[in-house]
């Protein structure tokens, strides 16, 4: 029987064991605040770059916005340079995020290519040498987030996973694919369960949720101890209070319409909160897009929504849907 170390993640994940797992371009404080409002247990930023911490980009500060709302939100850091991380993570240490989670699982090939994200994978020491020097340095829990391994004839997500634990890591999520599959292919749950019989952190799996039935199915493969739920939350973060409902009555309720125009302007209201109006209306176009997906006649408005610069024109074409 695997024995859990104490710590916040453990206890956070007894409370609520879903997670919103970090997504660039999405992952903004508008989306985080209404996931975790909705019982994401957890959420993460965007993955923001050591080295554009140093170097105070003014790209990267804007990563950083936190809403008052936000109960449980850590700072996803990236990088592989240990000086840097090492600058950071102080740095975050100053900030109202309540845990650093360290990016080793991006296959993007300008984070990869740097030896930063998933990179990180193939050189174990210097994985355990990135994690140590963040959790030397932070004031807060560190949590690390890795995949299966670089490709299929190099899975060592186990190796990987006790390395971190070694350097204190606190909890590792795992999405269940190695960095040359992308987001192709099938997540291996199988492999999440290696995982979490080898180490004594709280894990989380990763890959392929897009219901309470991959939820379910998640927990029952692997034993995980929470579930992380990225694109599978785009347009729907109603996954989240659907999960709360299943866990609570065992059955959960279908999104209405009428839901889905109360949630999009609540979104859009929480944007508003930190973005200019003509940034919320050109970024709030691809989330409206997933909002849609599926509905009658929203073809014509997702279209229409391009030519829309304001708040009021766009708040009419979400109440249109309605109509």
């Amino acid at each position: 029987m695997r024995k859990t170390k104490d710590n916040i993640f453990t206890e956070r994940l007894k409370i609520n064991n879903t997670a919103l797992a970090p997504l660039a371009g999405f992952s903004d404080a508008s989306f985080r605040s209404l996931s975790q409002n909705m019982g994401a247990g957890i959420t993460v930023t965007e993955m923001v770059s050591a080295k554009g911490l140093e170097y105070n980009n003014t790209a990267t500060k804007e990563l950083l916005y936190i809403n008052k709302d936000e109960v449980f939100t850590g700072i996803q850091l990236f990088g592989s340079d240990l000086s840097a991380l090492e600058k950071a993570t102080k740095m975050m240490n100053e900030t109202d995020f309540r845990f650093i989670d360290i990016n080793m699982g991006c296959p993007v090939r300008k984070v990869v290519k740097n030896g930063d994200g998933s990179a990180l994978m193939g050189n174990i020491k210097h994985l355990y040498d990135v994690a140590k020097t963040v959790v030397d340095n932070s004031d807060k829990p560190v949590s690390a987030k890795i995949r299966l391994g670089v490709d299929e004839n190099s899975i060592n997500c186990v190796d990987a996973a006790k390395a971190l634990e070694d350097a204190g890591i606190q909890l590792v999520t795992i999405h269940a694919r190695t960095a040359k599959m992308m987001y192709s292919g099938v997540a291996d749950r199988e492999k999440i369960s290696e995982v979490v019989d080898s180490v004594n952190i709280p894990v989380v799996g990763n890959g392929d949720v897009n219901s309470v039935e991959d939820y379910v199915n998640m927990l029952e493969i692997t034993g995980c101890d929470g579930v992380a739920i990225g694109r599978g939350a785009i347009g729907n973060p109603f996954i989240f209070r659907q999960i709360a409902e299943y866990n609570n009555t065992g059955s959960y309720s279908e999104v209405t319409v009428n839901e889905k125009i109360s949630c999009m302007l609540d979104h859009l209201d929480r944007m508003l909160e930190f973005k200019p109006e003509k940034v919320c209306c050109s970024e709030f176009r691809k989330h409206f897009a997933y909002y849609t997906k599926g509905m009658k006649g929203a073809a014509k408005l997702r279209n229409d929504i391009n030519s829309v610069y304001d708040i009021d024109g766009l708040k009419n074409i979400i109440y249109s849907l309605g109509e």
